[in-house]
């Protein structure tokens, strides 16, 4: 008995996928476009975190908050790393702020939420507070070994910064003050190995600029 061929009928073809994609990026641009929310399309969390991810990236920022919304924890996270993602850290901070009280212990849906806040605080150069962020994450999280290596360049820079504010206050003779240069160099031979470990997240071109300038000037500071 011969065996017929696979039924393709409910496959979607091209034009059907094309129009799909014309119709999602419609409803995006109406959801940027307007203020009125009442009207948000159901989707499930799969669907509705790609369509966030898509709105940040191409800039419509309005529409991703809108698909967001405000009371499930999962797409407010979701939110908040996408706009972490695309250099959008005030924006990204701004929501952090309002779940602060949520990341301590960090806990899930937490965890990717607070190592990026604890990562906002470092480029802040608010190190003791990133710090006790990425230790809390390395205690509930044994596997993201990222964020031991984060604590340790935070440790490293408070370490730097007592040196150098030492060195403005007390202004030692030229002895002391290489010894301390000399421990200042060495701090800084470490954190420049840590580095090669990418702990950090990372932007390409387009990302960074929307950095706000005084992060920017900030990272380029913390990198050895």
């Amino acid at each position: 008995m011969a065996h017929r061929p696979p039924q393709l009928d409910n496959t979607p073809n091209i034009p059907d996928i094309l129009e799909r994609a014309e119709d999602l990026n419609l409803m995006l641009h109406h959801l940027e476009s307007t203020s009125d929310s009442t009207e948000m399309p159901e989707y499930n969390y799969f669907d509705r975190s790609g369509l966030i991810q898509c709105s940040v990236s191409s800039g419509m920022l309005n529409a991703a908050t809108k698909l967001a919304g405000d009371s499930d924890p999962v797409l407010r996270c979701v939110l908040i790393c996408s706009l972490y993602e695309e250099g959008y850290t005030e924006l990204a901070e701004q929501h952090l702020l309002e779940i602060v009280h949520k990341l301590f212990p960090p806990r899930t849906p937490y965890q990717e939420a607070a190592r990026i806040y604890g990562e906002i605080l470092y480029d802040q150069a608010r190190y003791e507070e990133a710090s006790a962020i990425f230790a809390a994450l390395a205690e509930a999280c044994p596997s993201m070994a990222s964020v031991r290596y984060a604590s340790a360049a935070c440790r490293l820079q408070e370490k730097v910064l007592r040196l150098r504010r030492r060195m403005e206050l007390y202004h030692p003779d030229q002895d002391e003050r290489l010894k301390i240069e000399k421990y200042i160099h060495g701090f800084l031979d470490m954190l420049a190995f840590i580095e090669q470990t990418h702990w950090h997240s990372t932007w390409n071109d387009k990302q960074k600029s929307n950095l706000p300038e005084q992060i920017s000037a900030n990272i380029k500071q913390n990198r050895p």
